[in-house]
């Protein structure tokens, strides 16, 4: 197919008729924006890992401060309760990296 001939090993293409992809059952769509369009399963795997690492960095230095009581006792109500909704948005954040690189890392 013109738009899909270098298509490789751990990659996927819009409008290769060779290929045939099936969704994981927990994934709720797929897609790609153009025929011909290319996704490096392996670069994109790179990519989730370098911002999980940054995500969990920032978890790290949050659950510090949380874990810290002369900052919980002494730091405005407000600021605690901030840091803790940071804390679960970047748990959230991080479980859904880990969910996307489960889908597609291949071994």
């Amino acid at each position: 197919d013109r738009f899909c001939s270098d298509t490789q090993r751990n990659s996927a293409c819009y409008g290769n008729l060779l290929i045939e992809a099936t969704a994981r059952p927990d994934v709720v769509s797929f897609s790609f924006d153009q025929p011909g369009d290319v996704v490096d399963l392996e670069a994109e795997a790179r990519r989730l890992e370098a911002e999980k690492t940054k995500i969990e960095v920032e978890l790290a230095r949050v659950e510090g401060k949380l874990s810290n009581e002369k900052f919980v006792a002494r730091a405005k109500p407000e600021v605690v309760q901030k840091e803790r909704e940071k804390k679960a948005t970047l748990e959230s954040e991080r479980d859904k990296l880990v969910e996307s690189l489960a889908i597609i890392k291949t071994d």
